[in-house]
């Protein structure tokens, strides 16, 4: 979701004035954490979690508001600007959804009320599906160019703690069946297979079912892999299962920009 706002009124004497051109641009530390305990206050009195800093989408912020400063115009998209997506992905944070609400304005405060009072800002902010943020701004004069970029951020994993995520998600829902544990086996061709998946950016439900003794076989892609498939869930609930094994890998590419898992489930 992006978001535009502005005091138009404002914004057109700020365009024409010369000195406001000339004047040098710098960032505004305060400005930034006020608006951002502002916004986790209208969070908190609404029942929803604040969000947590991160300086990764502070600093995607600041460039974009930098942006804005320089052309004097409010906008998501500059000219030879990366999408909102792979500005944040760029940051090296992970990341399955993203907003981002830009403003042109005196205070913060006043920025503040006028985000609050503006429902496509208001939404971005009070999203509960987000539990990150960063704002950058970018003084001139008495200008403050606003850029406040939220993400629902994910848990940096290597891909055997990914693995071993979707394994007990397995055995969760083996126990929610009333079923016996299936054993975990390794097979070392899993990786292989869900990595080049990932290299060539498709799902390949075939490979794993030409290794020994496969009965059957899920792919999926995830940002949280532990999030079972319905495809994973209704293999995992049948009780002639008696083994299975996992292998997930990280990769990002133009589809997954901020990088996805690529998993393989095999059951015996």
């Amino acid at each position: 979701m992006k978001s535009l706002l502005a005091n138009f009124l404002a914004l057109a004497v700020a365009i024409g004035a010369p000195t406001l051109a000339a004047a040098a641009q710098q960032y505004d530390d305060a400005a930034e954490q006020r608006l951002f305990q502002l916004l986790n206050q209208e969070r908190t009195r609404a029942g929803l979690p604040a969000l947590e800093w991160d300086a990764r989408l502070q600093r995607a912020a600041r460039k974009h508001s930098q942006l804005m400063a320089q052309h004097r115009q409010l906008s998501h998209d500059f000219s030879g600007e990366l999408p909102l997506s792979k500005r944040l992905a760029a940051q090296g944070i992970r990341l399955n959804s993203d907003a981002e609400n830009v403003a042109f304005d005196q205070t913060a405060e006043h920025a503040h009320q006028g985000f609050m009072q503006s429902p496509p800002h208001r939404a971005s902010i009070m999203n509960p599906q987000y539990n990150a943020g960063g704002i950058g701004v970018v003084r001139q004069g008495d200008r403050l160019w606003i850029t406040e970029d939220f993400a629902h951020r994910l848990e940096d994993r290597t891909d055997q703690q990914a693995e071993d995520a979707i394994a007990a998600a397995l055995e969760r829902e083996r126990g929610k069946a009333h079923l016996f544990a299936a054993s975990r086996v390794r097979v070392p061709q899993l990786r292989e297979i869900a990595c080049s998946m990932a290299h060539k950016g498709r799902p390949d439900a075939h490979a794993p079912l030409g290794l020994p003794e496969v009965r059957s076989a899920v792919v999926y892609t995830a940002g949280e892999p532990e999030r079972l498939p319905s495809s994973a869930v209704q293999s995992a609930h049948n009780p002639s299962v008696r083994r299975f094994a996992v292998a997930a890998c990280f990769a990002r590419n133009e589809q997954y920009p901020a990088g996805t898992y690529w998993v393989v489930i095999t059951f015996y």
